[in-house]
C-alpha cells in the first residue's frame, strides 16, 4: 500500500470507530445499515458478497495480538 493508501485507510478505521461508538448499544444495528447503504451505493452485489466473506476470515486474529497491540486506537 502506498502512503496516501494507508492514510485513506486510518480516516476510515477513524470515522467508523467513532460512528461504533456513537451508536452504542446498537452498534450492531448501525454495521448493518451501513453495509446495506454501501451495497446500494456500489450496485455490485457480488463484490459485497465477496467482501463480506473476506471480512469474516480470521476474526480471532486480535485474540493472538499481544496485549499492548490489542488496545484500540483513539
Amino acid at each position: 500500500m502506498t502512503p496516501s493508501t494507508v492514510a485513506k485507510m486510518e480516516s476510515a478505521y477513524d470515522t467508523l470507530a467513532q460512528a461504533i461508538d456513537q451508536a452504542g448499544p446498537r452498534s450492531e444495528v448501525f454495521l448493518v445499515k451501513l453495509a446495506l447503504l454501501m451495497v446500494h451505493e456500489w450496485g455490485d452485489a457480488e463484490a459485497f458478497e465477496r467482501l463480506v466473506a473476506l471480512a469474516g476470515q480470521d476474526l480471532d486474529v486480535a485474540d493472538k495480538v499481544p496485549d499492548k497491540l490489542a488496545e484500540p486506537r483513539r
